[in-house]
């Protein structure tokens, strides 16, 4: 299996564990913009980001797309099926990962 490392990353740059801890911070960013983690990885991922400039750089630019995209459709809200839907999903997954 090849790992594939978060964009703005080289193999020469970072050592193999900082590699996983980059490559868990760039999947877990949007979740933790969204206050959707527990306190600890909070932490986790924020003392990540305090000396990682490739991962803020990561989390500075999934930010600034989340406010572009929050002043984009502040004036619309989303359909009650698929907010129902949305959510019906979420509870799924949730409760398939903490089999």
């Amino acid at each position: 299996m090849i790992e594939q490392e978060p964009p703005g990353l080289s193999t020469s740059s970072v050592s193999s564990s900082t590699k996983v801890d980059c490559t868990e911070t760039v999947l877990r960013i949007f979740e933790f913009l969204d206050g959707e983690m527990g306190a600890d990885d909070c932490r986790r991922l924020q003392a990540h980001l305090d000396v990682c400039e490739p991962c803020l750089h990561e989390y500075r630019m999934d930010q600034a797309l989340k406010m572009v995209i929050k002043r984009s459709c502040s004036g619309e809200a989303a359909p009650v099926e698929l907010r129902t839907t949305i959510l019906r999903r979420l509870t799924m997954v949730r409760i398939e990962t903490t089999d």
